[in-house]
């Protein structure tokens, strides 16, 4: 329940909302604008008539965005994200805050993901294949377990190798782990001429096939190593 009567104003933007179709209850009102997804109206002097508060324009329509888009358990960073992408003007703190806090949280989740990983290298690696090798192979082992469109394509393009036609998926994607980790690392290992074989079979540049899957591969790969891979 709202602390008190809900103010013309309010009253305004209620009518405006259940005029597009939204029920939007006085109660409802206060808390978004408590959390900062609704403006403050700003009171205005209207002469003889006093003063009034006034919402800034496009809150009805701000309004009936985030109604569409309310749900029960719905946080209010989200709630933001979805009016803001809806076309609402929603408040810039509101705003900024929810985008800071999807972007920080997320790069946390993967950090914490990208160090678990890096615990499954196996110890003494890092300094025998050099500093980097231990993240370029957390990172194939996170893009592995994603499973992705380029990451199953790559796997059906290194089947088409003589020695893994038949091989068990175990055995494939022991391989494929080497060729993602050596796409992950800041060179390529082009000495390693088995890598390279992998690589070029993974990538199947020769298969003369295409479609969204194949782009999806040498997209991955020209991401990872655009330079070098120009040459190959």
């Amino acid at each position: 329940m709202p602390r008190s009567e809900p103010s013309r104003a309010d009253r305004e933007l209620i009518r405006y909302a259940r005029a597009q179709g939204y029920e939007v209850s006085a109660s409802q009102l206060e808390r978004w604008r408590r959390r900062g997804l609704v403006p403050q109206p700003t009171r205005v002097y209207r002469g003889r008539h006093g003063t009034a508060s006034v919402y800034p324009g496009g809150t009805g329509d701000l309004v009936c965005a985030l109604a569409r888009h309310s749900v029960p358990g719905r946080r209010s960073d989200d709630l933001a994200l979805l009016a803001f992408f809806d076309g609402a003007d929603v408040p810039e703190t509101a705003l900024k805050l929810a985008i800071a806090r999807a972007y920080f949280d997320s790069r946390l989740r993967h950090e914490n993901v990208l160090s678990e990983a890096s615990a499954s290298v196996p110890e003494g690696w890092g300094s025998l294949l050099g500093s980097d090798y231990e993240q370029a192979e957390a990172e194939a082992r996170i893009d592995l377990a994603k499973g992705g469109r380029a990451v199953r394509q790559m796997r059906i393009n290194l089947r088409r190798l003589p020695d893994l036609a038949g091989a068990p998926q175990r055995e494939v994607d022991e391989r494929l782990l080497g060729v993602l980790v050596g796409l992950n690392r800041p060179r390529l290992p082009e000495d390693d001429r088995e890598f390279m074989t992998d690589l070029s079979a993974a990538l199947a540049f020769d298969c003369g096939e295409d479609g969204d899957d194949v782009f999806a591969v040498w997209e991955y790969a020209a991401l990872a190593h655009g330079p070098q891979m120009a040459g190959h």
